[in-house]
């Protein structure tokens, strides 16, 4: 399956594939051509390099204030075929999460409080988690990764079954994004954080 038949293709100019190559996730819109009519707030697109021919995956939102309207989130590498790839961005999302956990397993002693993912330094800008002893705080800030905001709950409360998951999203940068305010699901009075043997 060919992912770009469902998702629309953007060409990199010269100035966006530099920014990626010095591992910048944050572009512009004048660093690609002329961008297709129709793109929704957060929809994930394949950006094509064409004087190397590399496929990148992102999302955009050129309805935003912020003047970084792309995200890039890792390069298709080799070519744009990916088979069975139905829900490649939940896939690419899911991929991501656990790198990070990855990433942070080698702490051990920070597993019962510490930040899981870190937004843009994790290839996930506007994600934000944070692992406590019995729940994790997720704060999601960008309309790509907001439409996915119930699967990445489901997804860190399958891999962490004993903690419960909560929403704590940032008004200001939601409101930045064009994004709907959720009702808020109170938080437990006292969250308990163990680090280093250390409880408080």
């Amino acid at each position: 399956m060919f992912i770009g038949e469902s998702l629309k293709e953007l060409i990199l100019k010269d100035s966006g594939f530099l920014k990626i190559r010095k591992t910048e996730v944050e572009l512009k819109k004048e660093d690609i051509e002329e961008t297709p009519a129709g793109l929704t707030p957060g929809e994930w697109c394949l950006f094509h390099y064409k004087k190397t021919n590399q496929y990148f995956i992102g999302f955009t939102n050129l309805y935003c204030e912020s003047p970084y309207k792309i995200k890039i989130l890792k390069q298709i590498e080799n070519n744009p075929y990916i088979l069975n790839a139905e829900n490649i961005e939940l896939i690419i999302i899911k991929s991501l999460i656990d790198q990070a956990l990855k990433k942070r397993d080698s702490f051990r002693v920070l597993k019962e409080g510490f930040r899981l993912v870190h937004g843009s330094q994790d290839q996930l800008p506007g994600l934000i988690v944070d692992i406590f002893t019995s729940v994790m705080i997720i704060q999601i800030n960008v309309a790509g990764i907001d439409r996915f905001r119930d699967e990445i709950k489901k997804y860190l409360e399958e891999i962490f079954p004993k903690k419960k998951a909560y929403f704590l999203d940032n008004e200001a940068y939601r409101k930045n994004e064009m994004l709907p305010g959720y009702k808020v699901e109170p938080l437990p009075d006292l969250i308990k954080v163990t680090e280093n043997d250390f409880h408080y």
